[in-house]
């Protein structure tokens, strides 16, 4: 993975802004194989819970549970990446992360992860926002430049 290092003085380079970039994002509709997967893990956690604790209810505080974990997989998410930061919509709610709230991102092969600190703590990624690609890797790279600076080594 390269890091992108945190914003240096001006968080912004001067010149023109990229486009906003408007996307969707939704694994389960993409990729089938992996959606059979992924559906057969709920329902192998509901048929052990149920076998081994014979309780429904737990069957299915489990398999909720379960589905939770892996709820960007199951629901479409969009994305907007603009002059005002980076939006995130899903079951009707938006959430939007100024670019002076994301300190650095780092480039992973199948998206980026936008980090709100500079410190490396292995637990910073759980308050990361992760972003796949989705077929927009040169663009998305782009707007990371543009906004967050140029990447840097590790």
């Amino acid at each position: 993975m390269s890091t992108a290092s945190s914003k240096s003085g001006s968080s912004l380079k001067h010149g023109i802004p990229p486009p906003s970039l408007r996307w969707q994002s939704w694994p389960l509709s993409r990729e089938p194989v992996v959606a059979v997967f992924v559906t057969a893990g709920l329902l192998l956690a509901w048929i052990v819970v149920q076998s081994i604790t014979g309780q429904t209810h737990l069957a299915f505080l489990t398999t909720l549970a379960v589905a939770i974990s892996v709820w960007r997989f199951l629901i479409p998410v969009s994305f907007q990446l603009s002059p005002k930061g980076v939006d995130q919509r899903f079951l009707g709610r938006q959430k939007r992360i100024p670019w002076k709230s994301i300190s650095r991102y780092e480039v992973c092969p199948g998206g980026v992860l936008l980090l709100p600190h500079g410190d490396r703590c292995a637990m910073q990624i759980f308050k990361g926002l992760y972003i796949a690609w989705e077929g927009r890797r040169e663009e998305i790279l782009n707007q990371m430049q543009y906004y967050l600076g140029e990447p840097s080594a590790k």
